[in-house]
């Protein structure tokens, strides 16, 4: 799993379900709490993406950017302020890169789309990017996982308490941002249930080979 503080909080509870629904998944959490994609100055994701998918040659990845990036886009290329008509062309080229690093080692990329924020500025700039997650991964073919059908209520608006499966649920925590440990179980079981349901191989009904012995693992990393 890849990205900022929330996707840590998805790979450590997606480590914890994975194990516990028996999977045969090697789940790897790189999670790093306060980066994003705005400041390759202080974090370079692509970069760092790169060297974690060579090291670990993972045959699927979760991402999850965004909340730290209401910010200038400091990269490679140059500065591009935030707010200014060129910011969006400089975060989408952000995001294209993480896309790249992946198409480039046929890894399967699952795009987290952010859910609503507590923030009401920090609300409105994911709901900005949302859009362009969403266009920039269909268009490098890969997968983009919207969370906020079922970690919101109907109306898609943020809430702390959320009704799931007819009973009141603890969401979000009090910095409107974090999920509770109940939330990021819901999203990594989801997700998980995403994944079962497209690759045989993770089921562990099909985790045998003729001889009785296993197979190889699942190498599903989740480099935050």
């Amino acid at each position: 799993m890849i990205g900022d503080s929330l996707a840590d909080g998805f790979g450590m509870l997606l480590v914890r379900r994975a194990a516990a629904r028996g999977l045969p998944a090697t789940v790897t959490n790189r999670g790093r709490v306060s980066t994003g994609l705005s400041r390759a100055d202080f974090y370079d994701w692509p970069a760092r993406f790169a060297a974690m998918a060579d090291q670990l040659d993972p045959d699927v990845v979760v991402a999850h950017f965004g909340a730290n990036d209401m910010q200038g886009v400091i990269a490679p290329e140059g500065r591009t302020p935030y707010g200014s008509e060129d910011w969006e062309a400089a975060y989408r080229a952000q995001i294209r890169k993480i896309l790249k690093v992946a198409a480039e080692r046929d890894i399967v990329l699952y795009w987290i789309g952010p859910g609503p924020d507590g923030n009401r500025g920090l609300n409105a700039h994911l709901a900005r990017i949302n859009p362009w997650i969403a266009e920039e991964a269909e268009r490098a073919g890969a997968v983009y996982f919207p969370i906020t059908p079922f970690t919101a209520p109907p109306d898609g608006r943020f809430a702390r308490t959320v009704n799931v499966g007819g009973r009141a649920m603890a969401m979000r925590t009090s910095d409107g941002s974090h999920f509770t440990i109940g939330g990021y179980e819901l999203v990594a079981d989801r997700i998980l249930d995403a994944l079962t349901d497209r690759f045989e191989q993770l089921r562990p009904a099909t985790y045998a080979q003729d001889d009785g012995q296993p197979a190889s693992r699942f190498a599903l990393a989740i480099l935050q």
